[in-house]
């Protein structure tokens, strides 16, 4: 008979105790999404701005040594507006972010334009330029000269 009571209680203790739960509930889940979702809102455009000033310095660095160039040649030839100069005159950043043209060019003076390609469009410096003196330019409207060059 002992061992039908221990049998029983057994049963009954069974039956009385509650199910474990295991994993996580709904709200649980949304609020772990929604605190994903606040901080990706604020990473992404800061991630984007680092990605275009990236970009901008492949600009700023092929203007530059493109002004070298220039200054090199007018040394050698008297003149920015020299075949020799002119002639051998990439058309492509050293990444490609932007394209090089000469926009004005005499025997005295040149600008150096950089116009973005790509994703680079959408920096908001728009156009970098440099001219025989080293005056910096660009035409973006919401850049500044600090923070463009």
């Amino acid at each position: 008979m002992a061992s039908k009571l221990t049998l029983i209680s057994k049963a009954l203790r069974n039956q009385q105790r509650p199910s474990v739960q295991r994993g996580f509930t709904l709200v649980e889940v949304m609020i772990t999404v929604a605190i994903i979702a606040i901080l990706a809102s604020i990473a992404l455009p800061a991630y984007q701005n680092s990605v275009l000033k990236a970009g901008r310095s492949d600009g700023k660095a092929s203007l530059l040594s493109m002004s070298q160039f220039m200054e090199r040649c007018f040394t050698t030839n008297s003149a920015y507006n020299n075949t020799a100069c002119t002639g051998t005159f990439p058309t492509a950043s050293g990444e490609g972010k932007y394209t090089l043209s000469l926009t004005t060019i005499t025997a005295n003076t040149f600008t150096i334009t950089a116009t973005p390609v790509g994703s680079q469009v959408s920096d908001i410096c728009d156009d970098l330029s440099i001219t025989n003196t080293g005056a910096r330019g660009f035409t973006g409207s919401s850049g500044t000269s600090a923070l463009c060059w």
